[in-house]
């Protein structure tokens, strides 16, 4: 719009996409088009990504293949989506739902891939990341009541992939507890040997570390039995926190995390990958654009060892 004109929303500003690209930075290709494509998550099996289209209070669900075809709107018309998350057979997708009737609660969504069957979920303090897929099972689980009881200030815990676990942060500390003894017993503390951390991001795909921020920087926590053991700073930039945990992701091995960062002298964000030790940051992309929520996809190619692109 004219620079003169008053501007009610980003979307009036900037265009917002979807893009692939190689880890080395080569065959970037366009998946979306519609300028207001934004959190893409990958679904487990790698073949779909899932997506928000629309400035509030007109987003839209949408979930399409890997090469941008069989487009499909899940959800329409919502006030605002603001997660999701696939289940392990990448069949059907958990969002929650801010409502539309203004009382500040939440609601969950259940939507098949192949159908487009929706189910409710109700129970608003549930979906702030307590409902959750485990391995196995068709259906969302609920988080048991003592559970949500003992930890009834954590919102948006981060579940790990075997929903053994969950990260969160805690009086600036990444906190961890295991949902079964804390369900069982009422009782969580903290060991006060946990690294110090602004936000828990993601676990790798084997459950074996989280990715973390603190202080804008990006860092690897091991899980050693039942709390964290060995810790690694991983960027040496200031990462770009874009949309929820949108800061960066693990490969499929977990042995490389793709970040968001500004190069030196820039204004716009690139991306980076680095190795979970820390070692061998590379830069992989170079544009006048601004480069956010980058998600790895989360197979291995049959035919060769080399990694999917982000």
């Amino acid at each position: 719009r004219d620079r003169y004109q008053p501007k009610t929303n980003e979307y009036e500003v900037f265009t917002f996409d979807i893009f692939t690209v190689r880890p080395d930075g080569s065959n970037r290709v366009q998946v979306t088009d519609d300028g207001m494509s934004r959190m893409p998550r990958w679904s487990w099996d790698g073949e779909w990504l899932a997506y928000v289209s629309g400035p509030p209070p007109i987003r839209d669900l949408v979930v399409i293949r890997a090469d941008g075809s069989d487009r499909r709107v899940l959800l329409s018309d919502e006030q605002d989506i603001l997660d999701l998350w696939w289940s392990h057979d990448s069949r059907q997708l958990l969002a929650t739902i801010e409502e539309r009737r203004g009382n500040d609660l939440l609601e969950g969504r259940v939507i098949d891939r192949e159908t487009g069957k929706v189910s409710r979920l109700s129970r608003a303090e549930w979906q702030t990341g307590w409902n959750h897929w485990e391995p196995g099972e068709p259906e969302v689980v609920n988080p048991r009541p003592r559970l949500t009881g003992t930890l009834s200030d954590v919102t948006w815990p981060v579940w790990s992939p075997d929903a053994r676990f969950i990260a969160f942060t805690r009086d600036g500390l990444l906190a961890i507890a295991d949902a079964d003894a804390v369900s069982n017993s009422g009782r969580w503390f903290l060991f006060k040997d946990e690294p110090p951390a602004d936000e828990a991001i993601g676990w790798s795909r084997d459950g074996s570390k989280v990715l973390f921020s603190i202080e804008g920087f990006l860092a690897v926590a091991e899980l050693d039995k039942d709390r964290w053991g060995d810790v690694h700073a991983l960027s040496t930039r200031r990462v770009l926190r874009a949309g929820r945990r949108g800061a960066g992701t693990f490969n499929a091995a977990g042995t490389r995390v793709v970040f968001s960062a500004a190069p030196a002298g820039k204004r716009n964000h690139e991306l980076f990958v680095v190795d979970v030790t820390g070692e061998n940051e590379q830069r992989i992309t170079g544009s006048a654009a601004d480069l956010q929520e980058p998600r790895w996809r989360p197979v291995i190619r049959a035919d060769s060892d080399t990694e999917q692109g982000v």
